[in-house]
């Protein structure tokens, strides 16, 4: 059966998605310390580590966990 280019562009952006997701989770994982440092910019910087951690759906990166520590820093 011979797919539409609708259907070969839809595979393809779904494939691109998934990529970037994966390339985001893989990029917080290992710059882990470098993300720590955000926390001398304060609020601003909380809400990136919320927003980089939150970005990632397959390997959730523990934001939620780095927010707490940032929070009694």
């Amino acid at each position: 059966m011979i797919e539409s280019k609708e259907a070969v562009r839809k595979k393809a952006l779904s494939g691109g998605v998934f990529l970037f997701v994966i390339l985001i989770t893989v990029l917080i994982i290992s710059f882990r310390e470098q993300v720590q440092h955000l926390a001398t910019y304060g609020y601003a910087g909380v809400f990136l580590v919320s927003l980089l951690g939150n970005a990632t759906v397959i390997l959730p990166a523990p934001s939620l966990a780095l927010v707490f520590a940032l929070g009694s820093a």
